[in-house]
């Protein structure tokens, strides 16, 4: 038994010439397909386990952006540095006030030094 592929686009059925290629780029589709779903699948997995360990609180954990502002804070986190939960909602937690005994200056320093590959 024959088949013939059909152009996407078109609807049509593929030139013999061109079917090899079509049907190549059916199976890239699907290896692409599968691979995305592992991905998505790690991904979730990665991201539970973290937010298990976020939550039980047996170490500080917080996430920031580049412009200070912490984004997500656990308990022991916010009791570490001295800080409220209605801090952190509220917007007022700033890990450049705090990530450096020298100042908010010294701190954005040190942080463009760390992403910049200089620790």
């Amino acid at each position: 038994m024959s088949t013939t592929a059909l152009d996407v686009d078109s609807g049509e059925r593929a030139p013999p010439s061109e079917q090899g290629v079509l049907a190549a780029e059916q199976i890239d589709l699907s290896t692409a397909l599968k691979v995305s779903e592992e991905i998505y699948r790690k991904l979730t997995e990665s991201e539970a386990k973290f937010r298990r360990l976020m939550d039980c609180n047996i170490v500080g954990i917080s996430v920031w952006d580049l412009d200070g502002r912490v984004l997500e804070a656990n308990e022991m986190f916010l009791r570490i540095v001295g800080y409220e939960s209605d801090d952190l909602i509220s917007g007022r937690l700033r890990w450049t006030d705090f990530a450096s005994s020298q100042g908010p200056d010294r701190s954005t320093q040190d942080m463009v030094a760390l992403l910049q590959g200089g620790g």
